[in-house]
């Protein structure tokens, strides 16, 4: 059970406003926060973390309906 949890990717939220998300950018998708910081994680730690923008993980948004 413990080297299964081991084994899973961390999952990393990026909250922020539209320049987190590349306002502006002509290749957005590529250029962005989120995508640039999961590049630079997967060079030092490949596959251990996965980077999200805050709106594409469910569980953050219901925590944030519930405040």
């Amino acid at each position: 059970m413990v080297s299964v949890l081991l084994a899973a990717a961390l999952k990393v939220a990026c909250i922020g406003d539209s320049i987190t998300y590349g306002y502006g950018l002509a290749d957005r998708e590529n250029t962005c926060y989120p995508h640039q910081l999961q590049l630079l994680l997967d060079a030092q730690f490949p596959g251990k973390y996965e980077v999200h923008p805050r709106n594409k993980i469910p569980f953050v948004e219901l925590a944030m309906k519930a405040l």
